[in-house]
């Protein structure tokens, strides 16, 4: 049966030693094993044992204090392949997306979820679709967001409600003075009814995006009102859901065109970056081009100068686990 199993090994110097029960003298190793049906393999993003750092400024459609560490996670993208013998192609039969809070700097209240661009909500097996944070099931029943045209996954509608903190201003692993134990890790698995060849996945790392939280406040651009779930944040040049307002670009810093632009400054700047393995954010209120001084020039050249900037900080001004 696919799934997760366990093989043991056991050696001794007893004859006809079982799996369970004593042996005497000897040794015993269990490996956790994973068992995939015929023909399926698995392509992982960015690799099977590594995560991007997706990072995120929350105060779109201002640069606010540009800190990148309001909402920051570990990120990993798993499709499931199957190889079709009547049409000879691999095709995608699911997703597996896997995460970890790696911080959160904002006062403001965040929900995290991911668009699978050009993948039809109604694509998606959504009896079939289950999360689980931290390793233990969740209800999995408004997973699949309503009233989109593609499918969008909602990992939390409010990631202040997934992490125990006892810093100041309830932030997580973005201040130097203040270490925190805990861990919100996810798994979400979204299944697909029809399979999709693989040559015709959208790229990766897909569209995860962070959004505003329903009934909470939010930076002086919206005033007494709360703008709630129609404020999202996506990556450079990632367009907003059907569910998110449009009317907030081009405010303030807001550069966009609508078109191929989106969420830019007029220099370029994004709200949100996605960055190689573990990155280490900069402290609260720290300014990225401050903890990191080549990221404006690496930005501004479209990625052809200052490369390595990520592995370049100033290291007083990033969190040290």
């Amino acid at each position: 049966i696919a799934g997760q199993t366990w093989a043991r090994f056991r050696a001794s110097e007893g004859a006809g030693t079982q799996s369970l029960g004593g042996g005497g003298e000897g040794e015993v190793e269990d490996y956790e094993v994973t068992l995939v049906e015929a023909n399926t393999s698995y392509l992982h993003y960015p690799s099977e044992n590594q995560f991007v750092t997706l990072a995120y400024e929350d105060r779109w459609p201002q640069t606010g204090d540009y800190d990148f560490n309001d909402v920051a996670m570990l990120y990993r993208v798993t499709q499931v392949i199957q190889y079709n013998e009547t049409t000879q192609t691999n095709q995608v039969v699911r997703f597996d997306i896997t995460g970890e809070l790696l911080a959160y700097g904002a006062s403001y209240s965040n929900g995290f979820a991911i668009q699978l661009p050009e993948i039809a909500r109604a694509d998606i097996n959504n009896s079939l679709i289950s999360l689980e944070y931290n390793g233990m099931a969740q209800n999995s029943a408004n997973v699949l967001e309503a009233d989109q045209s593609n499918a969008v996954i909602i990992i939390s509608d409010n990631l202040k409600n997934n992490f125990a903190t006892t810093c100041p201003f309830g932030y997580f692993k973005t201040q130097s003075t203040c270490i925190d134990s805990d861990r919100f890790t996810f798994t979400v698995k979204v299944p697909l009814n029809t399979p999709i060849e693989l040559n015709a996945m959208p790229e990766m790392p897909l569209d995860p995006f962070i959004f505003a939280t329903d009934n909470r406040q939010r930076n002086d651009v919206f005033g007494n009102t709360f703008p709630g779930r129609s404020l999202e944040i996506h990556l450079a040049d990632k367009p907003n859901t059907n569910l998110g307002s449009r009317e907030y670009f081009n405010d303030y810093d807001d550069n966009s065109d609508l078109s191929s632009k989106f969420y830019r400054t007029s220099l370029n700047l994004p709200w949100a970056i996605e960055v190689a393995g573990e990155w280490a954010v900069p402290l609260a209120h720290v300014d990225i081009t401050v903890a990191y001084p080549k990221f404006s020039n690496f930005i501004i050249t479209n990625g052809s100068q200052d490369q390595d900037w990520a592995n370049k900080p100033i290291s007083h001004k990033v969190y040290q686990n």
